[in-house]
């Protein structure tokens, strides 16, 4: 039956101003499916107040410019994001922290010493199991290995993020189905049954440009002491978020891949 564009905004606008707050959230999680819901959400555009929430998001940094900005607005309409109060620019001042201190902790010197077998724990390593998702986590550590050893080693003295803002957002609902695409499907992601059947999952990509500083240190047999150099590079880079936003368990972010 053909739904007409006034009755399909009218009942999008109930859910996402919560107004139909006892609607199921996989009910939800449909009626915002495809392109079509997410264009219409941008009808609030027509009042004052939303305009000024668009232009505070841009003028902050947390939307991207023209019109992939404009499309990130309209996903942020997500009726389970705002069910959920998922706040995008309380989210990126935890995505920057996040993304320093990940850093830092992958490109250290306890990190690279453990990777190499030459100690049994750090506080790196402690930090991106937490922070990582398993799948993730295990290649830092091969790639740490591969970089660090007893001829050279490379640590990132300090880390300055230059720019940041989402990329990126949506939400899905573990179920049967959902748990089986994840784990045959997409592998690098998180495996699901870390989460509660039916809770709602938000996936956060975001962009980060950072200034990034490293010494090196190269052990060569033709020199007594080792060689010492310090570099630093512009690298711009994409984190993916997930957790889990709906209340079942803690609201704990990992980072699930980064290219």
């Amino acid at each position: 039956m053909f739904v007409s564009k006034n009755r399909l905004l009218s009942s999008f606008t109930r859910c996402v101003r919560g107004i139909s707050s006892g609607i199921p959230d996989k009910q939800l999680q449909i009626s915002f499916e495809g392109l079509v819901p997410k264009i219409l959400s941008l009808q609030i555009l027509r009042n004052k107040s939303e305009q000024q929430k668009f232009a505070d998001l841009s003028n902050k940094g947390v939307l991207p410019p023209h019109f992939h900005g404009l499309m990130l607005f309209s996903c942020l309409q997500n009726p389970l994001l705002i069910k959920y109060n998922f706040d995008p620019s309380d989210f990126l001042l935890g995505a920057k922290e996040a993304y320093i201190q990940i850093n830092k902790a992958i490109a250290s010197k306890d990190f690279a010493n453990f990777a190499n077998g030459y100690l049994n724990e750090s506080p790196s390593n402690t930090l991106l199991k937490e922070s990582l998702s398993p799948k993730f986590y295990a290649a830092c550590l091969k790639t740490s290995k591969a970089f660090n050893n007893a001829k050279t080693q490379v640590i990132m003295t300090d880390v300055k993020v230059l720019r940041i803002m989402m990329d990126a957002v949506e939400t899905t609902i573990i179920d049967s189905d959902t748990i089986e695409s994840l784990e045959t499907d997409v592998p690098d992601q998180i495996q699901t049954p870390v989460y509660p059947k039916d809770s709602v999952i938000a996936t956060v990509d975001v962009f980060f440009e950072a200034e990034e500083s490293y010494e090196s240190t190269i052990h060569l047999e033709t020199e007594k002491e080792p060689v010492l150099t310090k570099s630093s590079r512009i690298n711009k880079s994409r984190f993916t978020f997930q957790g889990c936003i709906s209340g079942q368990i803690e609201l704990d972010w990992k980072v699930v891949t980064f290219e």
